[in-house]
């Protein structure tokens, strides 16, 4: 039953589409034909279905402007460059939108990641980094005196740190300070 429902739309859509191309061929038939008046009447007719393209305005003008209706001519022209204005500032709202999330995003990814990664110094001449937050776990490498480290996690008095290399382990918290 679903399958028949969305089979019967897209037909109706599809036969709406071509009976737009039609009307619109139609209008340009007569307009290459010399029957202006037929051509600006099939134009008027996908106007008022809803159609909005600033190509039928244009051929609307161009007909008025070969039967000397300059003034009608003149309007259908500005409405054509209105919709055809209103379009490119859609394309530029939107880009301008996603540069703006894009930009935004980063920003806020980039103080996340900041505040994550609180900075600090070693403060001893030369600290042993465990692999867990124990005195009695096994040492994975020393680091010394001066040494800048990022702060990852917090563990009663230890820090679970990593250094510029990328390796990781814990510290007591009193052998480093925090920037």
């Amino acid at each position: 039953m679903k399958k028949e429902f969305l089979l019967f739309i897209a037909i109706c859509f599809s036969f709406f589409i071509k009976a737009e191309d039609n009307l619109f061929k139609k209008g340009t038939e007569f307009y290459d034909s010399g029957n202006y008046q037929m051509a600006i009447a099939y134009f008027d007719s996908l106007i008022s279905s809803g159609t909005i393209s600033s190509e039928i305005h244009y051929n609307k003008g161009n007909c008025y402007f070969k039967l000397d209706s300059l003034a009608l001519a003149i309007v259908e022209y500005e409405r054509g460059l209105k919709i055809k204005t209103n379009n490119n500032f859609k394309i530029f709202n939107t880009f301008l939108s996603i540069i703006i999330s894009i930009s935004l995003t980063i920003y806020f990814i980039g103080n996340f990641t900041e505040k994550n990664n609180i900075q600090a110094i070693v403060n001893e001449n030369v600290v042993n980094i465990r692999s867990a937050p124990s005195a009695e776990s096994s040492v994975q490498f020393t680091i010394h005196s001066g040494s800048k480290v990022v702060i990852i996690d917090a563990v009663e008095n230890w820090f679970n740190i990593s250094i510029a290399d990328g390796r990781k382990g814990w510290a007591q918290q009193t052998s480093v300070i925090e920037i």
